[in-house]
């Protein structure tokens, strides 16, 4: 038998093959960033490969850099991916977030605010300026305290 289809165990998690599906940008949300029927069915769709890692996640608004990517920083963003898991796990699959902040290169029309991590003007800088959170600045901005990705049902054991 191919090695390829038998069970593996990565960590703690006991995989039933040894097929790990890529994380793929998809930006198929809507500008709320909700998981929705479309990514039920996408993900519920491959759930027979051993792991699916799922697409870029951004953590907060700050960490946005591509239209209509996958949240994970507010209680409706959990609800839609938990919706998610619950369909991949119903099809005997697994799955883990992709945790994602776009850093330098957030994408300024994507940021309501205009605030971006480690942004600063340089000489010949490709992306437009920003301006540089100072840490006074930081307080009204939700950095996800707590891992929400907890409680959206995503691969731990």
């Amino acid at each position: 038998m191919n090695r390829l289809f038998t069970p593996f165990t990565a960590g703690d998690l006991q995989l039933s093959n040894r097929m790990v599906m890529a994380p793929l940008t998809r930006g198929r949300t809507g500008p709320d960033r909700i998981p929705n029927d479309l990514m039920i069915e996408y993900y519920r769709q491959r759930a027979t490969a051993g792991l699916i890692i799922s697409e870029a996640t951004i953590i907060s608004e700050q960490a946005a850099g591509w239209i209509n990517t996958p949240g994970l920083y507010n209680e409706e963003q959990v609800r839609g991916w938990k919706r998610v898991t619950d369909a991949v796990h119903a099809a005997g699959g697994k799955i883990i977030v992709q945790l994602w902040h776009m850093g330098r290169s957030s994408h300024v029309p994507e940021l309501d605010n205009n605030f971006a991590a480690g942004r600063m003007d340089r000489v010949g800088d490709p992306f437009p300026s920003l301006h540089l959170l100072l840490v006074v600045e930081t307080r009204g901005i939700d950095p996800t305290g707590r891992l929400l990705g907890d409680d959206c049902g995503f691969a731990n054991d």
